[in-house]
């Protein structure tokens, strides 16, 4: 099974399909390939689903690459959190971050994960 990564009318996005990529292309025509990767190679982990994905919805959040898996602290500066992904059906809370002491997930809003980010940064 292949994981094709392509762009349609610019909005990046991916699918799993168990057509060759020739016959993937033949079927969809109107798509821009940008990368491809075998489900069930080794290499293909959970890790690089969550970078396409990331650079799947960044920008429709008004994130980088580079926020990737970066960290931050709380408000209180009591905790400190890794940005790890989005949840594209959340309307409010549609950042995924992880709380690095303690491994949970939490969901937080964008606006704040950006003014976290954006301070963890100007204090480095």
């Amino acid at each position: 099974m292949l994981v094709i990564c392509y762009q349609e009318n610019g909005v990046r996005s991916y699918t799993t399909t168990n057509l060759n990529v020739n016959d993937f292309q033949k079927e969809h025509p109107e798509l821009t390939i940008e990368m491809v990767f075998d489900k069930d190679d080794e290499k293909f982990t959970k890790t690089t689903m969550q970078s396409m994905s990331f650079r799947t919805y960044m920008g429709r959040y008004g994130f980088e690459e580079s926020d990737m898996n970066a960290e931050f602290q709380d408000a209180k500066g009591t905790a400190t959190y890794r940005f790890v992904g989005f949840i594209p059906h959340a309307r409010k809370y549609n950042c995924r971050c992880e709380n690095i002491r303690t491994g949970a997930s939490y969901k937080m809003t964008s606006s704040y994960v950006k003014n976290r980010l954006k301070e963890s940064r100007q204090m480095a």
